[in-house]
This record gives C-alpha cells, structure tokens and sequence, in this order.
C-alpha cells in the first residue's frame, strides 16, 4: 500500500530537491567540477603512488617529472599539456597507452589510483571520497591549473 508523505515531508523532499537542483546548476554555471573539489581521496592516492612506482616511475621518473621521451606529469609542463581537459581525458591516455610496454593492462581502479596519486602530487586536494573507478574514463572533472576564485 503506497502512502503518499505528509505536507511536511513532501515540502521538505521538494525543497531537498530544489537545493540539489540548485547546486547542481551553480556548478554547471561556473564550468563543472574540476580538480580542485576534492574528487579523490588520500588513501586512494597512497594506493596510486604504489602503482605508480611499480608501473610507471622507470619511464616518467621516481618524482613524475619525466625521463627523456616522456613527458612530465606534473609542474609546468603537465599544466601546459593537460589545462582545460578533463580527468576523463587523462584516464582514457593512460588506459590506451601505459604502460607503454604493456598497454591496457591497468585495471580500472589501479587506473583511477594512478590518477589520483598524479592529481595529489600536482597539489590538488584530497577529498573524502574516491574517484570511483567505473566513471573514470568519463569523468567530466576538469582539469585546471589555477584554483578558482
């Protein structure tokens, strides 16, 4: 038997909706979500930067800052490169080509790891959640050097 929510409860849930509705539309207005919300977390990084060392350190350096034919993965050169994309973008680059002798291989949350610990040493912030694996490669976070005001 449905019971439709008193008065009260229904105003409260349109309000709860409207609120969303609302926020949802200010970040749309100001461009989305980008990296400097926190879309990662400090644990998932920690796990990324294991990944990384194991994966990714003899190509792109112990420090991310690139080693003869690849490119830096952070400072200016990365900023330069990945400014204005998106995290999508960068996951979808990493998953088709690294590692470069076996490409592909990464799994989705070692992926969304790897992404999260390269966010982290670019000094964007941790959040509380995690960059959830499955959406990785569609993420629509932008990637932004400078902090928005």
């Amino acid at each position: 038997m449905n019971k439709r929510p008193s008065l009260p409860g229904r105003r409260r849930t349109l309000f709860v909706m409207g609120l969303a509705g609302l926020v949802a539309a200010g970040a749309v207005a100001q461009g989305g979500p980008t990296v400097w919300d926190g879309v990662f977390n400090a644990e998932q990084a920690e796990r990324g930067r294991e990944i990384y060392a194991t994966t990714c350190a003899l190509c792109h350096g112990p420090a991310l800052g690139g080693v003869e034919s690849a490119p830096p993965l952070t400072g200016d050169q990365f900023n330069a490169n990945w400014s204005g994309t998106t995290i999508a973008d960068l996951a979808e680059r990493i998953r088709i080509s690294m590692p470069v002798d076996k490409p592909g291989t990464l799994s989705r949350p070692q992926l969304a790891a790897v992404v999260a610990y390269i966010l982290k040493v670019d000094g964007f912030p941790a959040g509380t959640a995690a960059l959830d694996p499955q959406l990785v490669t569609s993420s629509p976070v932008k990637i932004i050097s400078n902090k928005p005001e």
